[in-house]
């Protein structure tokens, strides 16, 4: 594409140095720095994306955790209903059952809050990498703008 703008390796254009060659490199560079900026542009979208999955993953686990907790405190009430009210063979076997339930339900809650604590600290650091580029498209932004007024202001541009 480069090479077609300056019309093939027989232009002599640049070496007189005529106004044309050097406009035509101006075009050529805010083109490439503008491909530079859109491809930052990019990777901060992705990163402000997967930031949104992770932190979607996150809240996720801690239904799963609220839930595995809710279900425990479920079987821990109906635990002291039975010891208090039933004292038969049924009501020990009945209690065994929620011991073990309470115990499973225990054990996948710490599983989920542990995978949660994961999930949060992930997109802590996808956030601030997301930053890191959003500060770094800014200033390429702001060197093009530079650049602009500095070409402006020599005028060649303009004769």
């Amino acid at each position: 594409m480069i090479r077609r703008e300056y019309g093939g390796a027989g232009d002599t254009s640049r070496a007189r140095g005529d106004e044309r060659s050097s406009r035509q490199e101006s075009r050529c560079a805010g083109g490439r720095a503008g491909g530079f900026s859109g491809d930052r542009h990019d990777e901060s979208h992705r990163a402000h994306t997967a930031a949104i999955l992770s932190k979607t993953n996150a809240n996720d686990q801690w239904n799963f955790y609220q839930a595995n907790r809710l279900k425990a405190h479920n079987l821990e009430v109906g635990h002291d209903v039975i010891s208090i009210l039933g004292k038969s063979a049924a009501a020990e076997k009945k209690l065994k059952e929620y011991e073990t339930g309470i115990q499973k339900y225990e054990d996948k809650g710490k599983e989920t809050q542990d995978a949660a604590k994961k999930f949060e600290e992930e997109t802590e650091h996808v956030e601030a990498k997301a930053l890191y580029f959003d500060m770094g498209e800014g200033l390429l932004e702001i060197g093009l703008v530079l650049s602009s007024l500095y070409f402006i202001s020599r005028k060649m541009l303009f004769r």
